[in-house]
């Protein structure tokens, strides 16, 4: 089993020891039945007063010894089994959280492209669901522990007291047990289809959100999403797991009810063929009706650990696909820098896509740098290597004299800030020094200059509220980067769902004191009107850059001409 093999290697020592308490519990469960037995063939000594007496706690105990035996074993047992289950529960516990704290490190180590091609749904999916199906397939170990050798200590007991009898009975559990596995099987791949379901589900959930304004805008498009999209994954979601349910439950009760065929072939067919002793037939049937409690536990356990082998696959291959960065995380402060020079950069996605460059241009500080182009154009890949989140595929950056490379990218990215279009709002001010009393006067200062003063309070370092229109949220990440204080500022059409007062605050008021205060600012724009405000203008088109040859043509429209020119 793949979960027992992950979780050996994980705390080898604690899972011995976990079963071995579980096997200790299961062999003392084993014992009790000969005790019973016992008692019971001594029953006319009990009813002649031959056998021996006690008197416990005013009760009148037969077989004071044996009965002591029989209590001292009940005892271990709860003891035993309950260490076992505690644990292992602990260690799975522990394995899911490292699982998950693994998952955290490997997305924040992995490269953005890989974190975006892996998708939000499937990461979520992963941590939410995977990792809690793992831990239930854990916990049930013990169980199955037990309830295995609880099995192979009753058949032995079998065999010493009538081995004809043990190995038909032994031959029944071979071959019911080949049959339930390969029905076991049949349901595992019907849960594995549901879990592939599940993830499209997710994302499903996040379009079914995110995309509800969409979706009232336009019935035959909301029509379609719920019909081929939303309510297709929900239905293979449930199809596949009623059919895997299906074929469980008829494996479980299959199982369950082949203990009362063997009981009944030994009754009403077996006796025929071979010499058996009342005693013996009684013990028979005494030792298959005490087996059949194991046989449920242990059939009830085996679809939990296929479907946790589903799930640990399932993380298994998102490890895979989230490759780790091999940058050095040593994050010291990089010497101070004048300008960004991206030298011959080129970028290109995959062996045979959209690729961007080369690129020749120069980021100064104390100077604004505006890109345009039209959708497609290349922008945002730009935007991405010019913040050092994608490495260029060709080509070099170069901070004054300084090469970026492996050893000095982390440093560099701690000098970089930016608001991108799809931007995340963090409820909370973290890596900023909130504290400072000249800071909370600066988050007073800027929220009331964006107008957020009487929407939102700082308490604690934490945002009031998050529940904002879109130009508010966009205006709070605003402050946000306002507050980190970098050296290269990069905003993503900030200001296009802006109304036009806080346009102009940003283009006349916010950007200007950003240049004096000798910071280096990229502007991804579509507001012609105000291209005066920038002291470069650069333009993206089908992934190659032109800039207007006069600086008082930044005052022209998109659709003016443009003129390629070799950028310094």
């Amino acid at each position: 089993m793949k979960i027992l093999s992950e979780i050996s290697r994980f705390a080898p020592n604690a899972m011995l020891l976990s079963l071995v308490t579980g096997a200790v519990a299961g062999l003392l469960y084993t014992a009790l039945l000969p005790m019973l037995l016992i008692s019971v063939d001594n029953f006319s000594a009990v009813v002649e007063g031959r056998s021996e007496q006690a008197l416990w706690f005013g009760l009148q105990i037969s077989h004071p010894k044996l009965a002591g035996v029989f209590l001292l074993a009940c005892l271990t047992i709860m003891l035993a089994q309950s260490c076992s289950m505690l644990l292992l529960q602990r260690i799975s516990v522990s394995f899911a959280t490292t699982m998950r704290q693994n998952l955290y490190q490997r997305i924040r180590k992995s490269p953005i492209s890989n974190v975006e091609q892996t998708g939000p749904s499937k990461l979520i999916t992963t941590l939410t669901t995977d990792v809690n199906i793992v831990v239930a397939g854990a916990s049930t170990l013990p169980v199955i522990a037990v309830s295995l050798v609880m099995i192979g200590g009753v058949l032995t007991y079998l065999c010493v007291i009538n081995r004809p009898v043990f190995f038909i009975i032994g031959g029944f559990l071979l071959v019911a047990g080949l049959s339930y596995q390969i029905l076991l099987v049949v349901a595992a791949r019907y849960y594995t289809h549901a879990r592939h379901f599940t993830g499209h589900l997710q994302e499903s959930f996040r379009g079914l959100v995110t995309g509800a304004k969409e979706l009232k805008l336009n019935k035959a498009r909301r029509d379609s999403f719920f019909q081929y999209e939303l309510l297709r994954n929900d239905d293979g979601v449930r199809t596949n797991i009623f059919r895997g349910e299906l074929i469980r439950i008829f494996a479980e009760n299959y199982g369950m009810i082949l203990s009362y065929f063997i009981m009944a072939f030994m009754v009403f067919i077996f006796v025929n063929y071979y010499p058996v002793t009342h005693s013996e037939l009684l013990t028979v049937v005494m030792v298959l009706l005490y087996m059949s409690g194991p046989v449920k536990w242990a059939l009830d356990a085996f679809p939990v650990i296929a479907r946790a082998n589903i799930s640990l696959q399932k993380i298994n291959d998102v490890f895979a696909q989230l490759t780790e960065e091999e940058y050095a995380e040593n994050y010291q402060t990089p010497a101070p820098w004048q300008q960004i020079h991206y030298k011959g950069v080129r970028y290109k996605y995959g062996s045979n896509g959209f690729s961007v460059g080369p690129v020749d241009l120069i980021i100064r500080r104390g100077e604004i740098t505006f890109i345009v182009g039209g959708n497609g154009s290349g922008k945002s890949t730009f935007c991405k290597v010019a913040t050092l989140h994608y490495l260029p595929t060709s080509g070099d950056i170069l901070f004054d004299d300084q090469l970026l490379t492996a050893q000095n990218i982390n440093s560099y990215r701690q000098s970089i800030c930016a608001v991108f279009s799809d931007y995340f709002l963090f409820n909370q001010l973290h890596g900023v020094d909130w504290q400072h009393p000249e800071r909370l006067q600066e988050i007073d200062y800027l929220l009331d200059v964006l107008a957020l003063k009487d929407k939102v309070k700082v308490h604690d370092g934490r945002f009031s509220t998050l529940q904002l229109s879109d130009g508010q949220r966009r205006r709070l990440a605003l402050m946000v980067a306002l507050l980190e204080d970098r050296d290269l500022y990069l905003f993503d059409e900030w200001a296009a769902d802006q109304d036009p007062e806080f346009r102009e605050l940003f283009y006349l008021s916010i950007l200007p004191s950003l240049k004096k205060r000798n910071k280096a600012v990229i502007v991804i724009t579509h507001d012609d009107r105000y291209f005066h405000c920038a002291d470069h203008l650069v333009r993206f088109d089908a992934g190659k850059v032109s800039i207007p040859k006069h600086r008082a043509d930044f005052a022209q429209t998109r659709s003016a001409p443009t003129v390629e020119k070799e950028l310094i």
